[in-house]
């Protein structure tokens, strides 16, 4: 993340972080072959989309927040490999490309303008400094929140949509709950960066050149339509990616009239969370409370990286430190021993090359004496 925005939204939109699911996808008839290999994949996407969207809900840093929102987005393309709805997964591959790419190109035009500032609660009321980047960033925080019509609406709800159909339930849970978390965040950026009021009275905004909005706007038209191109059937759509893919979903038992309910549930838990968020951090955005027990848990990302680090990085440094002051003085000391003892051997048999000529008729005839006898006493045996 400490890299320029647009590097990050390569990265994280579209390119490397999801090499690993297309990976899962284009070896699909591998992993069909090893019972409840796929399930296991789905909860570790399940997890990770939780958990991503929960430490997303208390950061403060706008490219952090994006970060762990690309975290929980992969859960979710996880979650749909796992439980075999491929082209699923593929589609929101497609569709998180332009509006995450759209959010880390508008976070980097926000930075730009606020000369480099990323705590978003120093931020406040760039509507009306911004408005090209308010009105993208605003369709990009539709589009990754779920809410209709707006392309990750679809690919969002397909998945959903596939746990709750092939009766995984756990798994279909906590998609719900990301996907309520999904847009409390995301809004708690948005409210707070462009609709709060501004804590910093006195700033300076700098300008910004068109060659950083109009890519915006581009990618906004993708944010915007691309759920079009996989609209399910009981929407009337033809889902061309998935006949594209030719990828053979886990088929879904489920009417017209039940796929209707649930995606109706998914707009309205969408909704529900955007309106915590406004009520929240509209008008009085508030950091996080590190003296409120469960926000400072969240703000240590429930100690992972400290438990990590106790459990893995201090033993496997402690390791590396006895093998460096212990192991390998051993190694060096025997290393340096032989070398002593072939330097010891080498000055000994050095005295044997003397240079002098009678030595060395002494050592031929010895050597002749030697063999001849050896030859005399094979020949004595074999008579």
């Amino acid at each position: 993340m400490a890299g320029p925005t647009p590097v990050s939204a390569l990265i994280h939109a579209a390119t490397m972080v999801t090499a690993g699911v297309y990976m899962v996808v284009r070896f699909s008839f591998l992993y069909t072959l090893v019972p409840d290999v796929g399930l296991f994949i789905a909860y570790i996407g399940a997890f990770s989309a939780l958990f991503a969207a929960l430490f997303a809900s208390f950061e403060k840093d706008i490219k952090k927040i994006l970060a762990y929102s690309t975290m929980s987005q992969l859960g979710y393309m996880f979650m749909a490999a796992g439980l075999e709805a491929y082209s699923a997964a593929m589609f929101h591959l497609f569709t998180h490309a332009f509006f995450k790419a759209l959010l880390f190109m508008g976070a980097g035009a926000v930075i730009i303008a606020l000369h480099h500032e990323q705590n978003i609660f120093k931020m406040g009321n760039l509507k009306n400094y911004l408005p090209a980047v308010f009105i993208t960033m605003f369709i990009a925080t539709i589009a990754i929140s779920g809410i209709p019509p707006f392309s990750g609406f679809f690919s969002k709800d397909a998945i959903v949509a596939h746990a709750y159909f092939t009766h995984n339930y756990p798994i279909w849970a906590m998609a719900t709950v990301t996907a309520f978390l999904t847009a409390y965040y995301m809004f708690r950026l948005f409210f707070t960066v462009f609709i709060a009021t501004s804590r910093d009275t006195n700033r300076s905004l700098e300008h910004l050149p068109i060659s950083m909005q109009w890519p915006l706007m581009l990618l906004a038209v993708g944010a915007v339509f691309n759920g079009l191109f996989n609209l399910p059937h009981f929407m009337g759509g033809g889902q061309i990616v998935t006949n594209f893919l030719a990828e053979p979903d886990t088929i879904i038992h489920a009417t017209a009239k039940q796929e209707w309910i649930l995606t109706t549930l998914n707009s309205a838990i969408a909704l529900l969370g955007m309106y915590i968020a406004y009520m929240k951090f509209a008008k009085n955005p508030k950091e996080p409370n590190p003296d409120i027990f469960y926000h400072k848990i969240l703000i240590h990302k429930l100690y992972i990286d400290e438990i990590y680090s106790t459990l893995i990085v201090k033993p496997l440094k402690a390791l590396s430190l006895f093998c460096i002051h212990q192991v390998e003085n051993f190694i060096m000391g025997t290393i340096y021993l032989s070398v002593k003892g072939y330097h010891y051997l080498a000055i000994r048999v050095n005295r044997l090359q003397n240079g002098d000529a009678h030595t060395y008729l002494l050592y031929i005839m010895s050597g002749t004496i030697i063999l001849t006898l050896y030859i005399l006493i094979m020949l004595k045996e074999l008579v």
